[in-house]
């Protein structure tokens, strides 16, 4: 008794599993509202494979959306934007004809887009010439900040970035031409603009340096030295030497010198000069005189000795 009513159990059970199996459940669906005019990617997960999945617009102006049927228990719809306000419905079925249905709200942003004024600097740009783009609220006149700049030229992408926290943002152009400019920020309507870049001009400096010197100063130094030197000499030194055969050498020198007169009388007469020489000489000759007496005396009295 017992058996049978566990193998009964066990059947119901199995039967459960079976049907539950089989049912197209949604488990779970993010997001749950997306913001209108805004992209979204929409997640969703099943309970089992094998199921149809396919979006379906209630309200919120969707386009026709290609369904999924595969076997897998995720998927994902992408790049789907909400024209308004209303709901997106989520549907589901599996091959046995269970279905099951998940809702997406569409909501408004707070805000509505707006419009971005872009303008650039300089008016008129050449190559190798920063140029600044600057982005502004059309209403406000506030910097957008963060907003998505692509520039492009001849369908090639040269430059991208974000605007900084006074909205704007700075390229070098190295080549003439026209560059499309495209500015896309949340919440704001994507502008474009082409700014026109044309050659810039070489210009080559060229350093010319000249030095000139012109003398300014002349110093003139005359120097006038006239030196008068009369010299005049009279040799006053006498030298007198006897010399006798007596074994005795009598040498008398006798040297006088007188200072050089540079002056000299310009009247007639004798000079003082002259009477000077005069006296000299008699003075010598006394001198000369009294040797020779002398000696002349001494040699007498020798001879009387020697006898």
């Amino acid at each position: 008794m017992n058996v049978r009513k566990l193998t009964i159990c066990l059947v119901v059970l199995g039967l459960f599993v079976l049907i539950n199996s089989a049912n197209a459940a949604i488990k779970k669906v993010e997001p749950s509202v997306i913001n209108v005019g805004e992209s979204a990617d929409i997640f969703i997960e099943l309970d089992s494979a094998n199921v149809t999945v396919k979006l379906i617009d209630d309200g919120c102006g969707i386009s026709d959306v290609p369904k999924f049927s595969g076997n897998a228990t995720n998927v994902t719809f992408s790049n789907i934007v909400a024209l308004k306000t209303g709901y997106i419905k989520v549907y589901a079925n599996d091959s046995s004809g269970d279905t099951d249905t998940a809702w997406i709200y569409c909501a408004s942003t707070r805000r509505s887009r707006r419009h971005m004024d872009v303008t650039y600097t300089p008016a008129e740009p050449v190559t190798n010439e920063v140029i600044i783009i600057t982005v502004l609220d059309s209403r406000t006149d506030d910097p957008v900040e963060e907003a998505e700049i692509d520039i492009f030229l001849n369908g090639n992408k040269v430059a991208y970035g974000l605007t900084n926290e006074s909205g704007q943002f700075t390229f070098t152009p190295t080549t003439a031409g026209d560059y499309s400019v495209t500015i896309d920020r949340r919440n704001y309507y994507q502008e474009e603009i082409v700014i026109p870049v044309t050659a810039g001009v070489t210009t080559t400096t060229v350093e010319t340096t000249v030095e000139t010197t012109i003398p300014t100063t002349v110093e003139t130094t005359v120097e006038t030295t006239v030196e008068t030197t009369v010299e005049t000499t009279i040799p006053t030194t006498v030298e007198t030497t006897v010399e006798t055969t007596i074994p005795t050498t009598v040498e008398t020198t006798v040297e006088t010198t007188t200072p050089p007169e540079t002056t000299t009388p310009s009247g007639g007469g004798i000079g003082g000069g002259t009477i000077l020489l005069i006296i000299v000489g008699i003075i010598v000759i006394v001198v000369v005189i009294f040797v020779v007496t002398k000696g002349k005396g001494t040699s007498g009295e020798g001879g009387e000795t020697t006898k």
